[in-house]
């Protein structure tokens, strides 16, 4: 009977401390406090929204400064957030971002879609049919930097057709056909620009910093490259709980006492993890409810 009672109080306790934490919010409790940069890889409309709602959640529920070229298209200096997407370029501003989250030791997310393989793949060709001479002349590790000019050279190229593809967007009476052109011209050098960026930190034995997310039933684990496989990789929503893990702190280690090693602190940060991926799910049902 004691046993029981026991039970009983701890079960108790428990639904109370999950109904209070949850009532309250994640911003209360967890906290991003390191930057993120959020790589969008597809123009599809699905993909699109699928990575501002992930934004969204990263930045309202967990008080993350999300860095997204989806965000940052039109020109912040009004604001006072520094130079956006129309002020650099798409590729001045991703390598701008992708070395200041780097040195503060925030993440980057890639958000991985059929496209960006599509996309990888391509790069891949061009790459294979660099002038094999120049190659062997130049020795292996020479022939690397090699491939690395010529992809900047090519991420030049897309960059300077950015500028020229805003300026001939067509604003029709539909509102929203000429922003997805808008984003469209936007997230193809920025992408590119990332994976080359991806692929020179792996060749120098970093990359650290790096995960690759997709969303179930606009991606599989299969579209993405052999040559990434080591890099952590998370399917939403499914993993969300575990990238939180990852991303997240207790608003409480801040203080740094022995809350941090508590049994109550890893429950309590495993529970709102939790809450937040079936917040995540619910919101993209109402993107893709038949995916």
């Amino acid at each position: 009977l004691a046993a029981l009672l026991i039970v009983a109080v701890l079960a108790a306790l428990l639904g109370f401390f999950i109904y209070h934490t949850t009532k309250i919010g994640a911003a209360g409790v967890l906290i991003i406090q390191k930057p993120l940069l959020l790589v969008c890889s597809s123009s599809q409309s699905t993909h699109i929204s699928a990575v501002c709602t992930l934004a969204s959640v990263l930045q309202g529920e967990l008080g993350a400064t999300v860095h997204t070229s989806l965000w940052a298209k039109t020109s912040q200096r009004q604001a006072g957030n520094g130079a956006g997407v129309a002020d650099l370029g798409p590729i001045p501003w991703l390598y701008g971002k992708w070395e200041a989250v780097r040195k503060t030791s925030g993440k980057i997310l890639i958000v991985w879609s059929p496209e960006a393989k599509k996309t990888y793949k391509k790069r891949k060709l061009e790459l294979a049919n660099m002038d094999k001479h120049d190659k062997k002349k130049v020795g292996l590790t020479n022939a690397n930097e090699r491939m690395r000019d010529v992809m900047l050279e090519d991420l030049n190229f897309i960059g300077r057709g950015y500028k020229e593809k805003l300026t001939n967007v067509e604003y029709f009476e539909d509102e929203d056909r000429s922003i997805e052109k808008e984003l469209s011209a936007v997230i193809e050098p920025v992408f590119v620009a990332a994976l080359a960026s991806l692929e020179g930190a792996l060749q120098d034995g970093k990359g650290k910093e790096v995960a690759l997310v997709y969303f179930q039933g606009l991606c599989h684990s299969r579209d993405i490259p052999k040559a990434f496989r080591g890099v952590p990789h998370y399917c939403l929503p499914q993993d969300f709980s575990d990238l939180i893990q990852e991303l997240a702190e207790m608003r409480g280690e801040m203080r740094g006492g022995e809350f941090r090693k508590s049994c109550w602190h890893r429950l309590l940060s495993k529970v709102m993890s939790m809450w937040l991926a079936h917040q995540l799910t619910q919101r993209l049902q109402t993107l893709f409810p038949h995916s």
